[in-house]
């Protein structure tokens, strides 16, 4: 359940049509939720054609993976010198 970041009170949205936006506020205090540009209609004779352009393998970009093992290897190291320096400030 939630609840108005304002009042409090369970949250029960209304819509308010306020021209180019919808503004979703709580039904209890008023509280603005959010803010929504309201979707343009367009006409279907106005809609462009969808084109599919086809991507040749060279251009698609190379992703070198990370190794992961470093990581662990460092992560290791740093509890090993943690422990170590524990040890020494434990033993004075």
């Amino acid at each position: 359940m939630k609840l108005c970041p304002w009042c409090g009170k369970r949250l029960e949205t209304k819509e308010i049509d306020k021209g180019n936006f919808i503004e979703v506020v709580c039904a209890n205090c008023g509280f603005r939720i959010k803010k929504v540009e309201k979707p343009k209609q367009e006409k279907e004779e106005e809609k462009p054609e969808h084109k599919l352009v086809k991507i040749k393998e060279e251009e698609i970009p190379k992703v070198k993976e990370r190794k992961v093992w470093p990581i662990i290897i460092i992560a290791i190291l740093a509890i090993i010198a943690i422990i170590v320096i524990f040890k020494i400030a434990l033993v004075k």
